[in-house]
């Protein structure tokens, strides 16, 4: 069985992740809604800083996600394997 300390580390991890998981969507949406704007008010410079944002934001959720996958698949392979040594 896992010590105190280890699920400790793994609950903080879990949040950080969903934090910054959740800040990359909020960019992604700002940017998109910076880029519409700008292209509206015909703002080069406002679209391509939309832009950089709605890419970084994409970017940093496809991390957080892939991250978030593949501790769902380590302790899926935990779970069973507990479940087949029975």
């Amino acid at each position: 069985m896992r010590d105190s300390n280890s699920m400790k580390e793994d609950a903080i991890s879990t949040s950080i992740d969903a934090t910054l998981a959740a800040a990359g969507s909020k960019a992604t949406v700002v940017g998109s809604g910076t880029t519409l704007v700008s292209w509206l008010l015909s703002s080069e410079f406002g679209v391509l800083v939309g832009l950089i944002l709605s890419i970084a934001g994409f970017l940093i959720n496809l991390y957080f996600k892939a991250r978030r996958d593949r501790r769902d698949q380590r302790e899926h392979e935990a779970r069973m394997g507990r479940i087949l040594e029975r």
